[in-house]
C-alpha cells in the first residue's frame, strides 16, 4: 500500500504510481500540459516544510528471495516515487500552475544502513527540499520503520539518502531558475548547512581527482607488487589471493519503454536496481556465501539512458577489507556502458560503488574471503581511488561536519 499524503495537483499528473499515456513520439502525454503556464515565471521562496512529503510503505511490496527486503526495491521504486514529488510540489506555483520544467538526477550521494531492516514491519519514507542552488536542487530522504511494539525496532532512521537534481528549461534545454528555499527553523538551517558543506566537498574531491592530487607513488608500487608476482611467477603466488580481473561478471540488455520516466528516458532508479543486482551476484560468487547490503557511495549521472539503448553492465570485487576477520567487507564496481554498435562507440553512463558484508554464520564456520589484488596500473588507481573516498567521508561530530571514515552497520540484515 503506498500512502501519498499531498494535495498538489501537479504530483497526480506525474502521475507516481499512475500510468501515464505516452505519444507516438515516446514522451508522455502529461494530463496536465493543456494547463496554461507561465514559461518564464520568476521563481519565488518557499519554506521546507512546504516541500516535504511523507510515504508509508508496506514491507510485503519489496520482498526479495529468501523473504527478504531488497534494497534495490526501495531505491529504484519507492524512494523515487516520493523524490520526484517532492521534487514537483516544489517547484509549482501556489496556484498549481508552472512553467515546465526538466527535471535531471544528476547525483547519489552515498547511502549507508545505519541499522538493520526488519521484514515484519512496514517502512516510512519522507522526504523533504534541503538545499537549493540557482538551477540545482537536493532532496533528502528518510527510511523509518515503525515499532508497532517490536522492541528490537527503534524509531531512528536506518537510511538517509541526499539526491541531487538540476532543472532544465523545457523549450531550451538550459539550465532554468528553481524556487528557493527559505529555511526558518534552527533543523531547517541544520539541513541547509549540511548540504552546502556537501556540496562543498564533493567540488573539492573532483578538483582533487582532475589534477591527481591523491596519487601517491610509493602505495601504487606496494599494491602492484603482488600483482606482478600473479602475472610473472603465478605458480609462486599468494593462494589467499586472486586477480581482480577473475573475480569479474557482466549483463547486457537493452532499455524497454516500460523503464522510461516521465522525460522519455531510462529511469536513473532502474539503472541503481540493475547495478545493484549484478554487484550482489558478484559478491555472492566471490564469497561463497550469501552477502548482505551496507552501503552504496556516492553515484554520478554522466551519460542519459534512452530506450533502446544497448546497455553493458560490468562488475568486478575492487578490494576486500579482512582487519576485522569476523565481519569481512567486500567492496564491488559496477559500470554501466551505453554501446553502439552502429557507431562503433561506448560511453560510461554510470559508475556505482556499493559494499556488503558476508554471512556471520559462514564465516564462524570457517569461511575466509581471498584478497583481490590488481594485476595492471590502471587498477591499482581505482583501488586507490575507492580507498581514499572510503577515508573521506563527511559525517557530522559534535554539532559539526568533519572528514572521516564512516562505521558501516555490520550487523547481518535482510537485504
Amino acid at each position: 500500500m503506498l500512502v501519498l499524503l499531498t494535495a498538489n495537483p501537479l504530483v497526480y499528473g506525474q502521475g507516481c504510481s499512475i500510468p501515464l499515456p505516452y505519444t507516438l513520439s515516446g514522451k508522455p502525454d502529461l494530463p496536465f500540459s493543456k494547463t496554461p503556464f507561465s514559461p518564464m515565471a520568476p521563481p519565488f521562496s518557499k519554506h521546507p516544510p512546504g516541500a516535504g512529503l511523507a510515504f508509508s510503505i508496506t514491507s510485503q511490496k519489496i520482498t526479495c528471495f529468501a523473504s527478504s527486503i531488497g534494497i534495490h526495491g526501495i531505491t529504484s521504486g519507492w524512494a523515487s516515487s516520493s523524490r520526484i514529488s517532492t521534487l514537483l510540489l516544489h517547484c509549482s506555483n501556489e496556484d498549481g500552475t508552472a512553467r515546465p520544467l526538466l527535471l535531471v538526477t544528476a547525483s547519489v550521494d552515498k547511502m549507508v544502513l545505519k541499522k538493520p531492516i526488519h521484514i515484519e514491519a512496514d517502512l516510512t519514507i519522507v522526504g523533504a527540499v534541503s538545499w537549493v542552488g540557482r538551477s540545482s536542487m537536493e532532496i533528502q530522504l528518510e527510511l523509518t520503520q515503525s515499532a508497532q511494539g517490536n522492541p528490537n525496532i527503534s524509531s531512528s532512521p536506518a537510511l538517509v539518502a541526499n539526491f541531487t537534481f538540476v532543472a532544465r528549461d523545457s523549450a531550451t534545454g538550459k539550465a532554468a531558475p528553481i524556487n528557493q528555499i527559505s529555511p526558518e527553523s534552527e533543523q531547517e538551517r541544520l539541513l541547509w548547512e549540511e548540504a552546502e558543506e556537501r556540496n562543498k566537498f564533493r567540488k573539492r574531491m573532483k578538483q582533487e581527482q582532475k589534477h591527481g592530487e591523491s596519487e601517491d607513488p610509493a602505495r601504487l608500487k606496494a599494491l602492484l607488487a603482488e600483482g606482478r608476482i600473479f602475472c610473472d611467477m603465478p605458480a609462486l603466488a599468494n593462494r589467499d589471493s586472486v586477480l581482480m580481473k577473475d573475480t569479474c561478471l557482466q549483463n547486457s540488455f537493452i532499455c524497454q519503454p516500460q523503464q522510461r520516466n516521465i522525460h522519455g528516458r531510462i529511469f536513473g532508479g532502474f539503472l541503481m536496481r540493475r547495478a545493484f543486482e549484478l554487484a550482489f551476484s558478484t559478491a555472492y560468487a566471490f564469497a561463497g556465501a550469501a552477502p548482505h547490503f551496507l552501503e552504496v557511495d556516492h553515484v554520478d549521472f554522466f551519460k542519459p539512458v534512452d530506450v533502446g539503448n544497448f546497455l553493458r553492465l560490468k562488475s568486478c570485487v575492487l578490494y576486500t577489507e579482512l582487519d576485522n576477520i569476523a565481519e569481512p567487507l567486500v567492496n564491488v564496481e559496477v559500470v554501466a556502458h551505453v554501446t553502439k554498435p552502429e557507431h562503433r562507440s561506448s560511453e560510461v553512463s554510470n559508475r556505482f560503488y556499493f559494499t556488503f558484508g558476508v554471512d556471520p554464520v559462514a564465516i564462524k564456520n570457517g569461511l575466509r574471503l581471498l584478497h583481490v589484488v590488481p594485476a595492471t596500473e590502471e587498477e591499482a588507481r581505482k583501488v586507490l581511488e575507492r580507498m581514499d573516498a572510503e577515508n573521506l567521508s563527511l559525517v557530522k561530530k559534535d554539532g559539526n561536519l568533519n572528514v572521516v571514515k564512516e562505521n558501516k552497520c555490520t550487523e547481518k540484515t535482510n537485504l
